[in-house]
């Protein structure tokens, strides 16, 4: 394990699918957001995806936490699995027995 988390492979993966992983809750957040601006003129209004970390009412907003906490957890707990998939199968696919099974 120690050595799948110390290739350059799963630094690179994990660091890319993080950025992927916050662009798309920022976008999907951004278009609730817009949506949700149109139509709603009283009442409690969450967002966030995939957990609420804001919400507004008629006469106030506020951030919770907790709910960004979560999304980054979130985020990190998809990108280290995308990383340990990517250098698990970089450290496979090079292996001198898989080379030579497969003529490579």
């Amino acid at each position: 394990m120690k050595r799948l988390i110390k290739h350059k492979v799963f630094i690179g993966a994990f660091l890319t699918a993080y950025f992927l992983f916050s662009i798309l809750f920022s976008v999907m957040t951004t278009s609730i957001f817009d949506w949700q601006k149109s139509g709603i003129i009283l009442g409690l209004t969450e967002y966030g995806f995939p957990f609420t970390y804001y919400y507004s009412g008629c006469f106030s907003s506020d951030y919770l936490w907790l709910g960004l906490a979560g999304n980054i957890l979130t985020a990190a707990i998809f990108s280290f699995a995308v990383g340990l998939t990517a250098a698990y199968f970089r450290l496979k696919f090079s292996s001198p027995a898989f080379r030579a099974k497969w003529h490579i």
